[in-house]
């Protein structure tokens, strides 16, 4: 089988500076969610049908030989053609099967694909479409039908009255059960007298009837399957129902969402059975939260692991990783190459970066640590950072803490640096050298002054001068 995707148009009703497939769906582009689906089919080869900006889709596609260009935009018929004159010009052996499909349509499921497929072959049909009913079919070619058979499909502005009351839809799904060289010839048959002077892909029906071919059609229940996305608001529902979908799965497997409305998930995200998941959370990309944890309110997770029976409150998290039994925020941010073993903790306003932080120890509050390795059961102070970037040679450099130590409230450590096993920094304490003997105090400050009276005085002073 081939698959063919109309990817060509210029997307003028998305509004934006690049083609709407190049848009974020639930961290990944709309390309790649159409693709895949796709990829589940097992599809001999797979076609995309480029135009506008070619060669930023082009650079979405794993298989980068694998589209043509439709230099000039003269509607879906002229797209399929454009690409089976491409296929058959390289492989004249005969070829059989085309799914037809478009790049705006991220919901469309392999199993709905899967079902028009054998639907067509069941029927004995050599063209079978996707179709499905809604309330609002605004925009929409309707279906025309003869029975179980499909007549017709008549465009919204080509359609009269009678026809634009008609609640079944055209997907823009296609299967042809027919040899390339057939498909070719309908699609030269074509004619562009409508009212955008196009090439229509939908007159291939009445082009199969004339042949004595049968035309039948499959009506997805799901009707959010086939919403296709040609504005900002499609794509904002496009999010909410690729999330729900995904949520209601994880319902169904022991999650609890405290208010699914507010949440996003993504399809690729997994989450151990009876983990909470409180209101305001998107969690994205291949991120795994194991068993029994607590995510949120007001969380971010993005291509993150999460152990069992863990905590993450009002928290961003971005390519993480988190032991067991471990707590973090509120208000961490978990950038990306941070590793939390079991039983480790970070605070609030907590800032970690290709950090690994062993079992036991804890970051509690306001601290940045940055290229750092901190060993078990060590306690860093309020206000700590590691000065881990060197401005002039553009390095960082990396700290290491050892077993056990305790860092006083807003030290500096000034990378690279060691300390060992059992030592205490005094708060306040700028360390720049490395520390080789354990259970050392390491204290840097200027001996404290008092000056009596001084501000009485200098307030004294200032007054008479006025």
């Amino acid at each position: 089988m081939i698959i063919v995707v109309l990817a060509a148009g210029k997307s003028t009703r998305f509004k934006s500076s690049k083609h709407k497939a190049l848009h974020d769906l639930l961290g990944k582009k709309i390309i790649q969610r159409v693709s895949q689906a796709l990829e589940k089919l097992n599809p001999a080869k797979t076609i995309y049908v480029l135009g506008h900006q070619l060669n930023e889709v082009r650079a979405e596609l794993k298989n980068k030989e694998d589209f043509v260009e439709q230099k000039e935009q003269l509607g879906t018929g002229h797209a399929l053609l454009t690409a089976l004159e491409g296929i058959y010009q390289k492989s004249p052996e005969k070829l059989q099967g085309i799914l037809v499909t478009c790049v705006d349509t991220p919901l469309l499921t392999s199993q709905t694909l899967e079902k028009l497929i054998e639907s067509t072959k069941t029927n004995k049909a050599k063209i079978g479409l996707l179709t499905t009913q809604i309330n609002n079919p605004n925009d929409y070619g309707r279906i025309i039908r003869d029975g179980q058979k499909v007549k017709a499909i008549v465009e919204e502005k080509d359609a009269s009255e009678s026809q634009k009351v008609i609640k079944e839809i055209n997907a823009g799904v296609y299967y042809f059960d027919l040899p390339i060289e057939e498909v070719l010839q309908g699609l030269k048959s074509l004619k562009n007298n409508n009212q955008q002077k196009e090439y229509y892909l939908t007159d291939m029906i009445e082009w199969a009837n004339q042949a004595g071919h049968t035309v039948t059609a499959l009506c997805a229940e799901d009707s959010s399957e086939v919403l296709g996305i040609n504005n900002r608001a499609d794509l904002a529902e496009a999010i909410e129902q690729m999330s729900q979908r995904r949520i209601k799965e994880l319902q169904s497997e022991g999650v609890t969402f405290v208010n699914p409305n507010s949440t996003l998930v993504a399809p690729e995200a997994v989450i151990g059975q009876d983990t909470i998941v409180y209101p305001n959370c998107i969690i994205l990309g291949n991120t795994e939260i194991g068993s029994n944890c607590t995510v949120g309110p007001n969380s971010f997770l993005q291509d993150s692991k999460v152990g069992n029976n863990s905590s993450i409150k009002y928290s961003h998290l971005l390519e993480a990783k988190i032991g067991n039994n471990c707590s973090v925020g509120p208000f961490a941010n978990l950038r990306p190459g941070t590793k939390l073993l079991d039983e480790a903790s970070v605070g609030d306003f907590v800032e970690i970066k290709n950090t690994t932080i062993a079992s036991g120890s804890k970051v509690p509050h306001l601290s940045y640590i940055g290229d750092a390795e901190i060993n078990e059961e060590v306690n860093i102070g309020a206000g700590t950072i590691t000065a881990n970037y060197n401005a002039i040679t553009g390095e960082k450099g990396k700290t290491i803490i050892g077993k056990g130590v305790k860092v006083g409230s807003n030290s500096v450590l000034v990378a690279p640096v060691k300390i060992a096993d059992g030592c205490m920094v005094a708060a306040g304490t700028v360390v720049a050298e490395d520390v080789y003997d354990k259970d050392s105090l390491i204290i840097a400050r200027n001996e404290l002054r008092v000056k009596k009276g001084w501000v009485k005085e200098k307030s004294k002073n200032l007054s008479s001068n006025t």
